[in-house]
C-alpha cells in the first residue's frame, strides 16, 4: 500500500536509527521509545529536522497506521502533532488550523478536560486520537526529504 523501507535512505535522515521513509510522501518517519512530554518531544523532533508527526489527511493516517502496526509493531500510546489553543481551536506547531481529525469517538474523544491541550494516538485502538496534559508518552517525528 505504501513504498517504504527500514532505514531512510535520504540524506535528510539517513544516519537515524529506525526511522521508515516513505519515498512517495518524501518524508521520514522516526518512532522514538523514549518517553517525553508533549514540548520536549518538540524539541527533539526539530534537533533532528523535522517535526512531530503532522497528520493532515485520511492518507498520512493510513500511512501512519500501516507503519506503525506493519512495520515497528507499535502497540503503546504516541505523540502526534497538535495543540489547542485558549479558544479551543486545534492547530498545527505553526499556527495552521487542523482540519482532518480521527478522534476516538466511541470513548468520548475529545473529552476537553482543562490540561488536556494535546494529542496522541493509541496504536492498540487504531491509532484513534485521544487528546491529554503534560503526560510524558513516546512519540513520533516527520523529517521532510528537504530538511
Amino acid at each position: 500500500m505504501f513504498y517504504s523501507s527500514i532505514g531512510c535512505s535520504k540524506k535528510s535522515c539517513r544516519f537515524l536509527d529506525g526511522c521508515v521513509f516513505l519515498q512517495n510522501d518524501g518524508y521520514c518517519m522516526k518512532y522514538y521509545v523514549r518517553q517525553l512530554s508533549y514540548e520536549p518531544a518538540s524539541t527533539v523532533c526539530r534537533q533532528d529536522g523535522g517535526e512531530l508527526f503532522r497528520i493532515d489527511s485520511y492518507r498520512k493516517q493510513l500511512a501512519m497506521e500501516h507503519i506503525l502496526s506493519s512495520v515497528l509493531s507499535v502497540t503503546d500510546d504516541v505523540i502526534v502533532q497538535g495543540t489547542k489553543d485558549s479558544q479551543d481551536r486545534w492547530l498545527f506547531d505553526d499556527g495552521t488550523p487542523m482540519t482532518y481529525f480521527n478522534w476516538n469517538s466511541p470513548d468520548g474523544q475529545p473529552n476537553n478536560g482543562p490540561t488536556e491541550r494535546y494529542i496522541h494516538i493509541k496504536s492498540s485502538n487504531q491509532c484513534l486520537w485521544n487528546d491529554f496534559g503534560s503526560a510524558e508518552r513516546q512519540f513520533l517525528c516527520q523529517i521532510n526529504e528537504n530538511n
